[in-house]
């Protein structure tokens, strides 16, 4: 899958990463928009010891797959 990463200090780029599979209580979005806050900005500004990192905390999507705890038929909320 696709994704924008914080990869070095005021450097960030659209990457490949491998596809996320959820934990017992989790779920895995299909991202169908996403927005760009202070956040990010502050982040690609002053950078983060543990790069690389995605960005992003402002998402809105669809559930593809859910973990062993939650009800399956959250898939394709």
């Amino acid at each position: 899958m696709r994704a924008y990463r914080l990869t070095a200090q005021a450097q960030a780029a659209v990457t490949d990463v491998p596809e996320p599979r959820p934990a017992a209580e989790e779920v895995v979005l299909g991202v169908l928009g996403a927005g760009v806050c202070r956040t990010d900005l502050g982040l690609l500004q002053s950078g983060l010891p543990n790069a690389p990192v995605t960005l992003g905390h402002e998402i809105v999507g669809q559930v593809l797959d859910v973990g062993s705890s939650v009800d399956p038929a959250k898939v394709g909320r």
